[in-house]
Formats: C-alpha cells, structure tokens, sequence
C-alpha cells in the first residue's frame, strides 16, 4: 500500500514509532512548516501467517518533502488483500 497526507511540523521534527518497541525511535528533524509524507508498506500479511510477530516483517518506506498548499490524504496503491479483511491492525 503506498499513502500520502500532509503532516504540519511544530518544532523539533518527526518522531517514528512502530507496532515493535524500538529503542531510541527514529526522530527525524525537520524545520517547522508542512510537508507532504508518502510511506509505502509491504509484508503485512507475511508477518501474520508466520505467526505471533516477535520481530519486525513489514518494510516501510517513508519519503517527505516540503509543501507550500495543503493537500487531502490520497492512497495512492491499494491496499493488500490482509490489509482490507484486517482493517484495524
């Protein structure tokens, strides 16, 4: 699934969490103002057939880059089949 929307930055920058508890999270610094992020995700649904998930299977790819006009969320690929039974994960 690939996805965009806009994310408005304060003061310090982004910080990245995911499903696995990471120490430190990724904390990306950016300069206050609004950007246009578009993260692509693969292997969900590999990661749930191998069972209970103890260590990270899915790939994210995360891409930002300034935008001067807001801009409404877009799904730009569809979602996996996983995906769209398992809306809530």
């Amino acid at each position: 699934m690939v996805g965009e929307r806009d994310l408005v930055v304060a003061d310090r920058g982004v910080e990245f969490l995911g499903p696995v508890e990471v120490e430190p999270a990724y904390v990306l610094a950016l300069a206050p103002g609004r950007y246009r992020f578009r993260v692509h995700v693969r292997g969900r649904a590999d990661a749930y057939a191998l069972g209970p998930v103890t260590s990270p299977h899915e790939r994210h790819r995360i891409v930002c880059w300034p935008a001067d006009q807001p801009s409404a969320p877009a799904t730009l690929t569809a979602p996996d089949a996983y995906s769209v039974a398992n809306p809530d994960d």
